[in-house]
């Protein structure tokens, strides 16, 4: 089976994973971690120690993840050095070596699949493997059922295989099938894709929100009305429900990753000859494309004043004035991010949560956001990043 139709086979099926219902069912999962992110927060604050956000919102990332892929507490709250969460932030190898495979799969694919080549640690992918097998064993022999990645995985392979078994496909039939089965390293593999995509990309944007409304103190002071405003409007209580009326906050994480886009440029491929329009280029079938997403984000001919804060730009009618395809920060069409939803659900839980509780404000050691390394794929502080904080009565 060619490759583009075994990704959209797999995004076919994947599909499930990610639709608002499932990410409803896991918001109690993550809003648990967002009460914990709070008590660890209050307790800091009472020592007087300084707070390296970038780290704060590693181990509350990290525990999220855990909890809604893997149905496991990290304890990356409570525990300073969690092996749960050095495991997770470990699958991502950080050699020179590493880095090079990453280019090389960007920029020159056909040498990766010729090569061995990894930007994964085989060592904690193949520990992730086993432990997950063992898990999804033990959920089938003693009927566990949690609202997580790998119920929702699971059921997909049970269905899968009933419609497979009642339709009684022929032998060649099922070997046109055979590479996008769910078997186990499918599953795994996604859950590995999925911890690695949603790690540092939520760390970076979490971080440099907070920053910024520690900055603009005003803004700061809208958002967390808002916050207890859409609280209030839904009974008093922080559900999923409250989650998606706070609006200002939305303004808050889109305009962080204009600024701060995950990644700073995507790569595609066309499938066909294309014109480009206006012009009479015509880029044969299978050109390698690269978007500069933070070109995009900064360019002045859509964005006034780009390298300003201006969450406003987000809302009502000034969100709509722009032409699309000018604010990627998931990318963009059929292989836009599959995860965006849960990623944009559990950065709102951890800033609505430090916000209604605390004031967030800058210190004399707060460092100013650095210019993009255009080095690096994903933006990340380089050293720690403190911010002050004190808790609101």
């Amino acid at each position: 089976m060619p490759g583009y139709l075994i990704w959209e086979t797999l995004r076919t099926k994947l599909a499930p994973v990610f639709t608002p219902g499932k990410i409803k069912a896991m918001f109690p999962l993550m809003e648990g971690v967002g009460q914990d992110l709070v008590q660890h927060l209050a307790a800091e604050v009472e020592k007087g120690e300084a707070i390296d956000v970038w780290q704060l919102m590693a181990r509350y990332t990290a525990h999220v993840l855990c909890a809604i892929v893997l149905g496991a507490d990290a304890g990356s709250m409570s525990e300073a050095k969690s092996p749960m969460r050095e495991h997770v932030m470990s699958l991502t190898r950080k050699d020179v070596l590493a880095q090079l495979s990453l280019a090389i799969s960007l920029l020159a694919p056909q040498l990766f699949k010729l090569f061995p080549l990894t930007f994964t640690s085989e060592r904690e992918e193949t520990l992730l493997y086993f432990s997950t097998v063992q898990m999804m064993n033990e959920r089938r022999q003693k009927g566990i059922v949690r609202a997580d990645m790998v119920d929702t995985l699971m059921q997909l392979r049970t269905s899968a295989n009933k419609k497979q078994s009642k339709s009684g496909a022929d032998r060649k039939s099922s070997a046109s099938t055979n590479h996008t089965e769910m078997d186990d390293e499918t599953i795994v593999g996604n859950i590995v894709a999925f911890l690695i995509g949603g790690l540092d990309t939520s760390v970076s944007t979490m971080t440099y929100a907070l920053y910024h409304l520690a900055v603009n103190q005003q803004i700061q002071d809208r958002v967390r009305l808002d916050i207890r405003e859409a609280i209030f409007r839904h009974g008093g209580e922080f559900t999923y429900q409250a989650l998606g009326a706070m609006n200002q906050l939305d303004c808050v994480i889109d305009e962080t990753m204009r600024l701060y886009p995950p990644m700073n440029f995507l790569d595609r491929k066309t499938t066909q000859p294309f014109r480009i329009p206006g012009t009479d280029i015509v880029l044969p079938k299978d050109t390698g494309i690269v978007v500069s997403v933070l070109g995009l984000h900064h360019d002045p001919r859509y964005w006034e004043h780009p390298e300003r804060f201006l969450p406003g730009r987000f809302s009502g009618e000034g969100g709509k004035a722009r032409p699309s395809h000018t604010f990627l920060p998931f990318g963009d069409g059929p292989r836009q991010c599959p995860g965006l939803r849960i990623a944009h659900t559990q950065m709102k839980i951890a800033l609505a949560n430090v916000l209604i509780n605390f004031r967030v404000s800058v210190t004399e050691k707060t460092p100013a956001p650095q210019a993009a390394n255009r080095r690096k794929l994903i933006r990340k502080s380089e050293g720690s990043f403190e911010l002050a904080f004190e808790k609101i009565s």
